[in-house]
């Protein structure tokens, strides 16, 4: 396995570990796709050293590392804006994911996606995390017996505490990936190559 590979799937299992403590059952999709993502050209392949261009790989293992040290800042010191900023920081793991994802799909298929689209995709698939957010927060919600429901509420202070709580991870997301897009696609636009629409041995230096 190249070490890139292996460096992700070390941090997923990181990222996972605090989440199945804490049974935030979302954060998990983020560590799971990233083992799913840097396994998959093994896998077609058969080839064990296969992987992702490395300046793609750089890109995901920055904000698993950020994700680690923001989880590990809030077990000290109690971060109080730590979920927001979290969501912020899984949503750029989760568009590199999504980068790799589009490159699996044109190393595998007959047709190649630009880079627009690449980017585009990648948006997509990361404002998916903020849907998942969403319905585990809601989820979470009804499970413990908070009030959810328009009638449940005595007040229209706490009314509009939980609407924050669902609408946050949402505008994180889509604000945050916003963002991710424009930088994303303009950095392509320097390394744009044919390496980095296929599989690689994934060494780089």
């Amino acid at each position: 396995m190249n070490r890139y590979s292996l460096i992700i799937i070390i941090l997923s299992i990181a990222m996972a570990l605090p989440s199945l403590w804490n049974r935030e059952w979302a954060s998990l999709m983020v560590p799971i796709t990233g083992i799913a993502v840097v396994w998959a050209p093994m896998m077609v392949t058969g080839d064990k050293s296969q992987g992702y261009d490395v300046r793609i790989m750089r890109i995901a293992i920055v904000p698993m590392v950020l994700f680690i040290l923001l989880t590990v800042a809030d077990l000290f010191a109690n971060f109080e804006y730590y979920y927001e900023v979290s969501i912020a920081v899984e949503a750029c793991a989760m568009m590199a994911f999504g980068v790799m994802i589009a490159v699996f799909l044109n190393a595998r298929g007959d047709v190649t996606l630009p880079r627009r689209w690449v980017v585009l995709f990648a948006m997509t698939f990361a404002g998916s995390l903020s849907v998942l957010y969403t319905f585990s927060t809601i989820y979470w919600m009804y499970a413990t017996g908070y009030p959810i429901y328009n009638g449940d509420f005595s007040n229209t202070l706490d009314n509009d505490t939980v609407n924050l709580m669902l609408m946050t991870p949402m505008a994180v997301s889509t604000f945050a990936t916003i963002i991710y897009a424009v930088v994303f696609n303009e950095y392509f636009k320097r390394v744009d190559s044919l390496e980095l629409s296929r599989f690689l041995p994934g060494e780089g230096s």
